[in-house]
């Protein structure tokens, strides 16, 4: 009988040290999550910042008109980049 109680006790032991474990995992995961939370809030800000930015300097609040004048910059430094790398 003795042997049972043992066992029971060992297994309530493992199961015990398996949700702590758990639970200090689930912690660090919540501060990982957290601190994603926070970066991705703040490179909203600044993304939200720029585009308004890019709308008072184009002078216009249509989302598609900054956007397109944002992908048309871009693709002109990589046309100079790729011309200067050719031939510089």
């Amino acid at each position: 009988m003795g042997e049972n109680y043992d066992a029971l006790s060992n297994a309530l032991n493992n199961l015990d040290n398996t949700v702590m474990n758990i639970h200090e995992e689930v912690l660090v995961q919540n501060a990982l999550i957290d601190n994603t939370a926070d970066d991705v809030e703040q490179s909203k800000n600044v993304m939200d910042a720029l585009t308004k930015k890019a709308q008072e300097y184009l002078g216009t609040s249509d989302n598609c008109q900054t956007c397109s004048a944002t992908v048309l910059c871009i693709a002109c430094m990589i046309m100079l980049v790729v011309v200067m790398s050719l031939y510089g």
